[in-house]
């Protein structure tokens, strides 16, 4: 009876381990979700001063960019990287978002959303889609942890 205790105490941070990495997954999933099928809520809210409720990228087909929402989610990121988090309802969690053309280079000329700091130790799941910019397939990476 103590081995097989033993056992199942020993496999439990194994157990939460790929617990988090599925949230983790779960989580950049959906939000590259939101980002790819939703314009947002206001549906203009890069061109609009009141308040965003809800960011989304699409300008009104799923999987067709805004640059002008790409670029303003840009902007946003660098001077307010926690509203960003808090909007997505991931407060406790760090995000990163790259949209880069087939060639890898970005479209906004860095990481499109970004804490100041990355940790180079966290685990890294990207989950990779693919949307429409200016009649251009581009890649769309999703990081949550």
């Amino acid at each position: 009876m103590s081995v097989l205790s033993y056992d199942i105490l020993g496999s439990l941070p194994e157990f939460h381990r790929e617990a988090v990495k599925d949230m983790s997954i779960s989580r950049a999933y959906q939000i590259s979700e939101i980002l790819l099928r939703d314009e947002g809520d206001p549906k203009n809210w890069d061109d609009l001063e009141e308040e965003i409720k809800r960011i989304g990228l699409s300008d009104g087909r799923d999987f067709f960019l805004s640059d002008s929402k790409i670029t303003e989610l840009n902007n946003l990121c660098n001077t307010d990287y926690q509203n960003i988090l808090k909007l997505f309802g991931i407060e406790k969690n760090i995000m990163v978002v790259n949209i880069t053309n087939l060639d890898g280079e970005s479209v906004v000329g860095g990481t499109v959303c970004s804490p100041p700091i990355i940790s180079e130790t966290a685990p890294k799941l990207w989950i990779r889609r693919f949307g429409i910019l200016n009649d251009k397939i581009v890649k769309v990476d999703v990081l949550v942890y």
